[in-house]
């Protein structure tokens, strides 16, 4: 079974995401800060994670998606967000995340992005999007 790692402040959406992946046959941790999330990574050898852009207290997924890589190159990283900042896509490359969605994604294509990006596809919206 694949382990996914969340991390979203946002209750209701850790609890959807937490449910529907659950329900489609993963294994799931959810943090909401990104506080040990060093040690979450090394203690419970995530598959994926799934992780916001913006949470609480100015916390930033696109800095922490750069620690994560280059200490653990292996873990498959998806940031997610539902701020249409163009900006965010450049960084996520630059920091080798391997696949990017917009919260407004459906249920279907989330499952389908996270399992391409656990078999090693990078995939990112179009400017279009």
């Amino acid at each position: 079974m694949k382990k996914i790692l969340i991390i979203e402040d946002e209750k209701i959406i850790r609890n959807e995401l937490k449910s529907l992946l659950e329900n489609s046959g993963y294994e799931v941790l959810i943090i909401e800060k990104f506080d040990n999330v060093k040690e979450n990574i090394k203690n419970m050898k995530f598959d994926l994670i799934l992780m916001d852009i913006c949470t609480e207290n100015n916390s930033s997924g696109l800095a922490y998606s750069k620690i994560i890589k280059k200490n653990f190159p292996s873990v498959k990283i998806i940031l997610m967000t539902g701020v249409p900042d163009l900006t965010f896509i450049d960084k996520a490359k630059a920091n080798n995340v391997d696949s990017f969605i917009y919260k407004n994604i459906s249920s279907d294509s989330l499952i389908s992005t996270i399992q391409n990006t656990i078999d090693g596809y990078s995939l990112y919206p179009n400017a279009n999007n």
